[in-house]
């Protein structure tokens, strides 16, 4: 899984190039996208074991719990991958155009699943 986000982070750090050197948005991207799945995640697990009353709750604390959460996915996303964008960049310049539109195509899709989910 570790390959997977490197690679997301990777991908969008490379749009933000020019803008962003150090890769923040990379890392911001990914952890808004993570966080979202998570607490998808956690909605299902608690409504269907602890009960509708403890998802109430639960969204009711949700900016107190998703915020801090989204920081720190930030700063763990940016910890693993900024270093490593050179190596990323040796890794995959290799790649043929056609596999990198495809999984340029799955990195859009990825970044697109939580805003579905957060308006469905």
């Amino acid at each position: 899984m570790n390959f997977f986000f490197g690679y997301v982070w990777f991908r969008i750090s490379k749009v933000y190039r020019k803008e962003d050197k150090i890769g923040i948005t990379g890392s911001g991207f990914l952890a808004f996208s993570q966080s979202i799945i998570l607490d998808k995640i956690s909605f299902y697990l608690i409504e269907h074991f602890a009960g509708k009353e403890y998802l109430l709750i639960y969204i009711r604390n949700l900016t107190y719990i998703s915020v801090p959460f989204i920081l720190l996915m930030i700063f763990i996303n940016h910890k693993l991958y900024s270093h490593r964008f050179n190596q990323f960049n040796e890794i995959y310049k290799l790649e043929s155009q056609s596999k990198s539109i495809i999984k340029g195509l799955l990195v859009i899709l990825y970044l697109l699943i939580p805003v579905i989910i957060i308006f469905s």
